[in-house]
């Protein structure tokens, strides 16, 4: 099945920039060589590291890993020799705007960073951190600054942030390549654990107390990693963060047919070797304007990867992982939704105004967005004006009023159809093998700095002050990252999202730690505990249960059409 997001390159590494780029300041983040810069030396593995003293942690950035050739699996890079670990390394391949993340982009980019506490020493054997980005597998870098010096480290860990592949790079899946074709950016993440394994404990790290954790596609790729047995016995425990969208990835059949296939034909048709066609004959931003129409999610059906993420857990298969924490956001969806508005500003700005529609100022717009949104899902696509009424009508009794109602409408159906319901059944498969903890992410103000502003500010010259106002991200997709990251202070978050900030803090170090994030405590009980989950709001998460989760997010309809019925019948229309 063919599956895509629908928003653009630039606009999401436009968003990821603005979330982030508020948060944590950077030391070298942009990859310059600061002379007056504080240095902490690190023997680790052969090699002798310079990197950085921030004060009450030591920053090592931009150790190498692995080296990969183009479309091949990545080979582990021994520590050895003097290395310079003061600032961060090369960005993977992607769209080339103001907003990638900072560093130069090449594709020799298979680097991590690893942040420990001042005094730390070999053998203290602290639990280990090991971040993966989100970005929708095109975007995104370990550099970006709202992951650099995170304050987790004061809570007594080691963390870790890693580059991988993105994009074609790394995903593409084609016959001509050599052993098992595609997931090379996952590929690439194993490859970082496996060097976790070799030289965490040099830094001060316990090989045997590894967390991964990861948002969106990284929380996705957590979910994939749960699965595959090449991740078998490199880590201990997973968070996933607001990863549950598409959880039956693409089979290797389907992706090649759906994208691979014509890209590979396009690039090196007629071609006798297309393998040293596709190395050769292009250079990086070639490849990657070759294929920034598709948005990958993981190959199924490969060695990698031999089945999805959702046949897995449906059916109780052997996971990687002896404990999960598992959640996501109340309004995920209002981020695609401010996306498109943005995109659709945007364009207004250059005098173009094709894309009005994108505005959602009428129901025409809002009716065609939603059957887009449905044209390859074989469950809603007949159906979607009914759910397309369900939810204008699921909105106004919600708010009561009409004002800006098909922004958030649509909004509201993302939330629900692309991650929350997902979720709820992944609470289920989960907490049927493995202690799993639930949480819903639920500041409605988180802060948000930039993009209300940026497309208030383009809109109102055309139309007028006040024309997006109504429309608020309230907690959508990634907002909680600065919370996790603690950086939310930083961003303009006042005294009680601070002490929400430093509780989901404790959470996730307590987790890695303890198996339990709550350190032996009761706060947060597991989700098989009468489906108990967590809802986090300042300044003291509370607690909520499946059942209202389910309730909020029209899970039972969403069942109910996945099993084939139509449970969306409602007239709001006269």
């Amino acid at each position: 099945m063919l599956k895509k997001f629908r928003f653009t390159y630039l606009v999401v590494a436009f968003f990821m920039a603005l979330a982030l780029l508020a948060g944590c300041g950077s030391s070298g983040g942009d990859g310059a060589f600061i002379p007056l810069q504080r240095t902490a030396t690190v023997e680790a593995g052969d090699a002798e590291l310079t990197c950085a003293d921030e004060g009450d942690m030591v920053a090592c950035r931009g150790i190498k890993y692995a080296e990969a050739e183009r479309f091949a699996p990545p080979e582990l890079v021994e520590l050895e020799g003097e290395i310079n670990a003061r600032r961060f390394g090369n960005i993977c391949p992607q769209g080339a705007t103001a907003f990638t993340p900072p560093g130069e982009m090449s594709e020799d980019c298979l680097s991590l960073n690893v942040f420990f506490p001042k005094g730390t020493e070999p053998d203290d054997k602290l639990p280990v951190m090991v971040w993966i980005h989100g970005g929708a597998f095109v975007t995104g870098g370990s550099s970006d600054p709202g992951y650099d010096m995170p304050a987790l480290v004061g809570k007594g860990v080691i963390v870790v942030t890693v580059n991988y592949r993105l994009g074609l790079f790394g995903f593409l899946d084609h016959e001509s390549l050599e052993g098992d074709p595609g997931n090379y950016g996952l590929k690439d993440q194993v490859k970082a654990l496996e060097w976790v394994q070799a030289y965490i404990a040099d830094f001060g790290g316990d090989p045997t107390n590894v967390t991964i954790f990861g948002e969106s596609a990284g929380g996705h790729s957590v979910f994939s990693l749960l699965v595959s047995p090449s991740a078998a016995k490199l880590f201990n425990k997973a968070i996933i963060q607001s990863g549950s969208y598409y959880p039956d990835q693409i089979s290797r059949a389907d992706a090649r047919t759906a994208w691979y296939n014509e890209v590979v034909n396009d690039l090196c048709g007629g071609k006798s070797d297309i393998l040293a066609c596709l190395r050769d004959d292009y250079t990086a931003a070639q490849i990657y304007e070759a294929g920034k129409e598709i948005t990958p999610v993981p190959t199924t059906e490969t060695e990698f990867l031999p089945a999805s993420t959702e046949s897995v857990l449906s059916a109780g298969g052997t996971i990687n992982a002896s404990a999960v924490m598992l959640g996501g956001n109340l309004n995920e969806g209002n981020l695609f939704v401010a996306l498109d508005i943005f995109e659709a500003a945007a364009a207004i700005e250059e005098g173009d105004f094709s894309k009005l529609n994108m505005l959602y100022i009428t129901e025409d717009d809002y009716d065609g967005a939603v059957e887009d949104l449905f044209a390859w899902d074989p469950y809603a696509l007949d159906l979607w004006e009914d759910i397309a009424d369900y939810y204008l009508f699921k909105q106004f009794m919600e708010s009561g009023e009409e004002e800006d109602i098909f922004r958030k409408a649509y909004g509201s159906l993302q939330t629900d159809w692309l991650f929350n319901c997902n979720k709820l059944r992944h609470f289920d498969y989960l907490a049927d093998q493995v202690p799993t903890y639930a949480y819903w992410f639920a500041d409605t103000v988180a802060p948000n700095p930039g993009l209300d502003l940026g497309v208030a500010g383009i809109l109102a010259a055309v139309y007028g002050e006040g024309f997006v106002t109504t429309f608020k991200m309230l907690a959508t997709h990634m907002l909680e990252i600065q919370y996790v990251f603690g950086s939310v202070g930083a961003r303009g978050g006042n005294a009680d999202q601070v002490t929400l900030s430093d509780t989901m803090m404790d959470y996730w170090t307590n987790f890695a730690k303890f198996d339990n994030p709550n350190n032996g405590g009761t706060t947060w009980k597991q989700f098989s505990d009468d489906g108990f989950i967590l809802k986090l709001v300042p300044p003291t998460p509370e607690g909520a249960t499946g059942t209202e989760f389910s309730t909020t997010h029209s899970c039972d309809k969403w069942e109910t059409i996945w099993a084939g019925e139509n449970p969306f019948v409602v007239e709001v229309k006269e």
